[in-house]
């Protein structure tokens, strides 16, 4: 197969007019001028014209498609402008349920969105449900429940067994419904009726569907089970995914797993690393604190939900992130770490630190993850390290005005600092969205990227923003690079796997086109996943 286009960019960086690129058994065969390329072609080579910009296929560093898919099946809040309209969308489901069903609704929704910008009331879920026990997650550290799915679950009787977690209460003690804390949120979730394996597999082949329509064809899928992470091999292995998925074992939540993590690190329990055509399995994902209002920050917040902990919460201890990060470092995993604040950076650092002891972490590609609010004393410990950074733009797009409340305006303007990323971190940093907290669509993020643009804050930290040709690179190689993928993914040349993107306007030559620019075809692995 021999596809053309207006211009080609084989590393995100100048685009080439008139060139065209040859695919043989899903590999790229040659990158030339496409005259060149005919006499690479025979009577049954098939010719692909597109008009626009062809690229390397995008690469999310940090993408959760599993959730991400499931929410897609679920009834979806994101359109939602009033408690009112949440409410109606609780109701209608409510209405199509069984008697007693969950109402579980889709993660990807933000209360910034809301003319309240609030959370619902368990009182107000309560309205809607007709005696549903109501699940509404938002992202992956928040959670609102009805007042019959607070009982149900024992809120009252288990929270103050997982550190880190907060119930909004009122003056007066009683429960607003909404919690706090990602891994009590994952240990309320793992309550839930069981999702049937032919239920994960709808949701990922409509979630894979959707991301060839994005230009996605490489993903890293952060924080999964094991048995997730054999579902993913699986489909791989039966040629059922449009994406390649490598994943990260979320091997810890909190201090209750750290027995069982260490353990498993010893004795080898527990999945091993591997890699396939389709997937992989490279690193192990751990958190240490939470998202815009359960950050851990070294200064306090400017509106804490948590009056008691007006500095946020670490989801996990200093010491047991050691532990885990200690033991790790003995073996040939790689570590990712999620990180929102400064204090919550500075708990990661030293654990590297400690890591590093145990054996160097040279060359190891251990990742602060998000890094959100990096201070200058933390360039240099990261740099000595040999860490990079997996950095999500749409999470400032979708959740600046969420930040300018809970941590100041002038805190705010500081998240996500890519200008910072590149010229601190000596490494490939990578770009991602944090689906379904964020949206998924990478242009969005390369447009928010070179703006700073945000959904409901204006443009926010402008000294901050990158070029057009650094975006890219961030969604294409250096995504790769992040995951261990250089060899396979992030550039068009040959050898390579042929995972390639075409846009509707040549952004590299024509940057004001990029406000406009669509995805119009998307190949994977040789084959065409999407063609508009």
């Amino acid at each position: 197969m021999v596809v053309t286009a207006g211009a080609v960019a084989p590393s995100a960086g100048e685009a080439k007019p008139g060139f065209g690129v040859a695919i043989r058994g899903g590999r790229v065969l040659a990158v030339a001028p496409a005259a060149e390329l005919d006499a690479l072609s025979g009577p049954a080579t098939v010719v692909e014209h597109r008009a626009g910009l062809l690229l390397p296929g995008f690469f999310d560093s940090h993408n959760h498609m599993l959730m991400t898919g499931m929410g897609m099946l679920s009834p979806g809040l994101g359109g939602c402008r009033s408690i009112a309209e949440v409410l109606g969308v609780v109701r209608a489901a409510a209405e199509r349920a069984a008697p007693g069903q969950w109402i579980v609704t889709s993660p990807a929704w933000h209360e910034s969105s809301l003319a309240e910008q609030r959370m619902p009331t368990a009182e107000e879920l309560d309205s809607a449900t007709a005696g549903h026990p109501v699940f509404m997650r938002r992202g992956g550290h928040n959670l609102v429940l009805s007042t019959l799915a607070f009982r149900l679950l024992d809120v009252d009787g288990t929270s103050h067994t997982e550190p880190g977690t907060t119930v909004i209460r009122r003056a007066d003690g009683s429960p607003t419904g909404h919690i706090v804390g990602s891994a009590y949120v994952g240990r309320l979730a793992a309550l839930l009726p069981p999702v049937p394996e032919a239920r994960k597999r709808q949701a990922l082949a409509h979630v894979g569907d959707a991301y060839a329509r994005a230009g996605i064809t490489s993903l890293v899928e952060p924080g999964l089970g094991p048995a997730d992470i054999d579902l993913l091999r699986r489909l791989g292995d039966e040629g059922a995914l449009r994406q390649r998925v490598r994943m990260m074992w979320r091997i810890a939540s909190s201090d209750r797993d750290l027995d069982r993590a260490v353990s498993a690190l010893t004795t080898g329990a527990g999945p091993a690393p591997f890699r396939d055509e389709w997937t992989s399995l490279f690193g192990l994902k751990l958190g240490a604190d939470g998202g815009v209002e359960t950050g851990y920050y070294r200064d306090a917040y400017a509106h804490p939900d948590d009056s008691d902990h007006p500095h946020g919460k670490p989801l996990i201890s200093a010491d047991a992130l050691r532990a885990i990060c200690e033991s790790a470092a003995a073996t040939n995993w790689h570590v990712g770490v999620h990180c929102v604040g400064d204090a919550a950076i500075d708990t990661v650092l030293h654990a590297f630190e400690a890591a590093d002891r145990v054996s160097s972490l040279d060359a190891r590609r251990w990742t602060l993850i998000h890094m959100m609010y990096p201070r200058a004393d933390h360039w240099p410990r990261a740099r000595r390290l040999g860490l990079t950074v997996t950095a999500q733009q749409p999470l400032q797009f979708a959740l600046a005005a969420g930040f300018q409340h809970y941590i100041g305006a002038e805190r705010a303007r500081d998240i996500e600092p890519l200008r910072g990323y590149l010229a601190e971190i000596a490494l490939p940093v990578g770009g991602g969205s944090d689906s379904p907290v964020a949206p998924y669509e990478p242009l969005l993020g390369i447009r928010s990227s070179v703006t700073r643009s945000t959904r409901a804050a204006g443009i926010v930290g402008p000294e901050w923003s990158i070029g057009i040709d650094e975006a890219l690179r961030m969604y294409t190689a250096a995504s790769a690079w992040c995951a261990f993928e250089e060899d396979q993914a992030g550039v068009i040349a040959p050898g390579m796997a042929a995972d390639l993107t075409c846009l509707s306007a040549n952004i590299l030559d024509s940057p004001d086109a990029l406000g406009d620019a669509e995805v119009t075809w998307t190949m994977a692995g040789g084959k065409v996943t999407y063609a508009s």
